[in-house]
């Protein structure tokens, strides 16, 4: 898995390490979810159909919409 650099702003860390902006959570997260999903091989279409979901179910998640 490929690790996204992101400036961080150590007042806006908590004390795990994660960022305390749940946009900003969600945005990692979502760039997580598509980097693992392309270095596995899997299509977002293929993924939707092996967990029984939509396409565009998966895309939000990715596109944090």
């Amino acid at each position: 898995m490929q690790t996204v650099a992101v400036p961080v702003d150590h007042q806006a860390v908590g004390a795990t390490g994660e960022p305390r902006s749940p946009s900003l959570r969600l945005r990692r997260r979502s760039t997580e979810l598509r980097h693992s999903r392309q270095a596995a091989g899997y299509t977002a279409a293929k993924v939707a159909k092996e967990l029984g979901w939509s396409h565009p179910k998966i895309t939000k998640m990715e596109t944090t919409e």
